[in-house]
């Protein structure tokens, strides 16, 4: 164990680091879990949206890429919850996790 930091307050970025998430399934913790990950400028950008990217995209483009860590709170995460998490909750993940999946 390195340091146990909250997630409420703002936070040093390791991203040669990895980090243990242990949050409660809510949505004011997931939000804070998304918001150390943000999307690269050019994602929000160049894409207008998921159909402007795959508008733009060849078949061949994974949809989900290894995103820059050097940008990113962490270098990888471990994912937990302190209880179950609901389908609701796990689609607001999922929504806006495009820069956390491949970490996870």
């Amino acid at each position: 164990m390195y340091h146990i930091e909250r997630l409420e307050k703002k936070r040093k970025k390791y991203p040669k680091t990895d980090a243990i998430y242990f949050i409660s399934p809510n949505k004011l913790s997931i939000q804070r879990l998304l918001d150390d990950f943000p999307p690269a400028k050019e994602d929000n950008e160049a894409s207008g949206g998921l159909g402007g990217v795959m508008g733009k995209m060849a078949l061949d483009t994974p949809l989900i890429s290894k995103p820059d860590t050097r940008k990113l709170q962490y270098g990888a995460l471990h994912l937990f919850f302190s209880s179950r998490l609901s389908e609701e909750m796990m689609q607001l993940l999922m929504s806006g996790g495009k820069n956390i999946i491949p970490l996870i």
